[in-house]
């Protein structure tokens, strides 16, 4: 069994309580208790959980020493938002654990106050601590420098912690990652109920022999909702099937976001450092690395497309460092050309196609099968076909499948919830409406929607506007029609007119009557 020592710095504060921290940790994680040994019991318990769950973590300090040096700091006090030098000095102890890293690089933390820095030649030790001292505590209070006095008393101890087993199996291993923060390990078992990618056969296939030979960038395009992210974990699946049946192992995968790439990094060439960092890491296990949104690696880590998170990943890309897949909307594309062309054509374009009506509905038969069986729920053969109609008709703007499967999802757990034995057409309808507002009476063509009845439901609210009620009514009725043009939007309405004719009701009246019947009316 493989054992590191990690370094713990022990302390008794002056109110008699005792504390521990690992050395090279985080400040935060102190154990405190009344006895020196409690306190590093609490350390030992948080570090063999934190190597049982990240069993890359090891220390990095050997042969450490405890020394102490003493800081001239000049306190400050400030009068009226001016600030005025103390006249005498205050002398400060300051503990010190120097020792060397695993790679013979000296190095010095000052567990006290929170403080690290490296050093090349020991004969500079004292004035570069000096130096970290005032740097950070020069320009203190006597408040402040009072609570970095040292702690009665101090030593230091060292824990042997062991690690897992290596012998276990490398096919149910993944590998490690060091960026769990940053980077998602993708699951090579699909990852959920629709992570089988139905109906994109092709397409999948397409991208496994594509990750399988080359080596160039990849781009999965497609409309927004389409399953961009679905085809890229279907074929994770796929290719940890193949290589297993050759009774090899399968390139890791990685998902992150630019967002992530940056996030925290307050300095300038932080991120750079980190994304050094995750290639490097990416190239040792030979993985791939996936984005989320091509066109925010342009538009994110600087400020402008020059030193993007794309301009700087752009070298590697053309040497073939770093293998990349990438989704992005055609819109998103052709933003991308626009701001850096440069990078956009770096990439293989894999294009996903909008599904046929008969797709879609193969789509949602499967899903309805797959849910009549996890939740004992029979289901009408038409819900599927009125699911794909809904979807497609009063939701024109979303791929699909979008939100249709989480929507069969909520259907059916509803059902079970409600301890019924069928989900029927009607309990559709009854879910669609609750989420979009949209009235049955709109929903259904075999309800006739009168023109009488609507004008006079708009005129009861808008007195005296006869023309205007009826020509929002007729855009209205043409949508119930399904005469409108599903690639433009239902209606246009300018009201204009002089304060007080109306304009405000007669948009509420009509806000109303196509979207007033969802769950937010049900709570009022």
């Amino acid at each position: 069994m493989k054992t590191h020592r990690f370094t713990i710095f022990v302390w008794r504060d002056h109110g008699g309580l005792h504390h521990a921290r690992w050395i090279e940790g985080d400040i935060e994680h102190v154990g405190t208790a009344v006895t020196a040994r409690e306190a590093v019991e609490l350390v030992r318990k948080y570090l063999q959980w934190m190597i049982d769950e990240h069993p890359y973590i090891t220390p990095d300090l050997v042969d450490p020493q405890m020394v102490t040096v003493a800081a001239e700091l000049r306190p400050q006090y400030r009068v009226d938002a001016r600030v005025y030098p103390g006249d005498q000095s205050i002398r400060l102890p300051v503990p010190c654990v120097r020792g060397k890293r695993a790679d013979g690089t000296c190095t010095c933390y000052m567990p006290t106050l929170g403080l690290q820095f490296d050093f090349h030649e020991a004969s500079s030790f004292k004035d570069l601590a000096l130096h970290t001292v005032r740097e950070r505590h020069g320009n203190s209070t006597v408040a402040d420098i009072a609570r970095l006095l040292p702690p009665a008393s101090m030593v230091l101890e060292e824990l042997s912690l062991r690690y897992p087993d290596d012998d276990a199996d490398p096919f149910d291993a993944p590998p490690k990652n060091p960026f769990t923060a940053i980077l998602d390990s993708l699951p090579e078992d699909g990852g959920g109920d629709l992570r089988v990618c139905w109906q994109r056969d092709a397409e999948v296939a397409d991208l496994v022999a594509r990750l399988s030979k080359e080596t160039a960038p990849l781009l999965i395009l497609g409309e927004a909702g389409c399953g961009k992210s679905t085809v890229i974990l279907d074929a994770v699946r796929r290719r940890r099937l193949k290589a297993r049946e050759k009774g090899g192992q399968s390139r890791p995968v990685f998902r992150t976001s630019a967002a992530r790439l940056i996030s925290g990094m307050k300095y300038l060439g932080q991120w750079e450092e980190r994304c050094e960092k995750i290639i490097e890491h990416v190239q040792e296990v030979g993985g791939i690395l996936c984005v989320e949104s091509l066109v925010d690696l342009i538009t994110v880590g600087g400020s402008g497309p020059g030193d993007s998170i794309a301009a700087f990943l752009r070298p590697y890309l053309e040497r073939n460092e770093l293998r990349l897949v990438a989704e992005a909307t055609p819109i998103e594309l052709d933003a991308c050309r626009r701001l850096l062309p440069s990078f956009a054509d770096l990439f293989q374009v894999l294009r996903l196609p909008s599904f046929t009506r008969q797709q879609a509905i193969a789509i949602l038969d499967r899903l309805a099968d797959m849910l009549m069986k996890s939740h004992h729920v029979e289901a009408d053969a038409a819900i599927t076909s009125t699911v794909h109609r809904l979807f497609a008709r009063f939701l024109p703007y979303e791929s699909f499948p979008g939100r249709c499967p989480a929507f069969m999802r909520e259907t059916f757990d509803r059902a079970r919830r409600d301890k019924q034995k069928r989900v029927t057409v009607a309990d559709v309808l009854a879910r669609f409406t609750q989420q979009t507002g949209l009235p049955e009476l709109l929903l259904r063509d075999e309800m006739p929607m009168i023109k009488d009845e609507l004008l006079a439901r708009l005129q009861s609210r808008v007195i005296g506007q006869p023309a205007a009620c009826e020509a929002a009514a007729n855009i209205v009725l043409t949508f119930k029609a399904g005469l409108n043009d599903p690639q433009r939007p239902l209606g246009v309405l300018l009201f204009a007119g002089p304060t007080g004719v109306g304009k405000t009701e007669l948009a509420r009246s009509l806000a109303d009557d196509l979207f007033g019947q969802g769950e937010q009316r049900e709570k009022h």
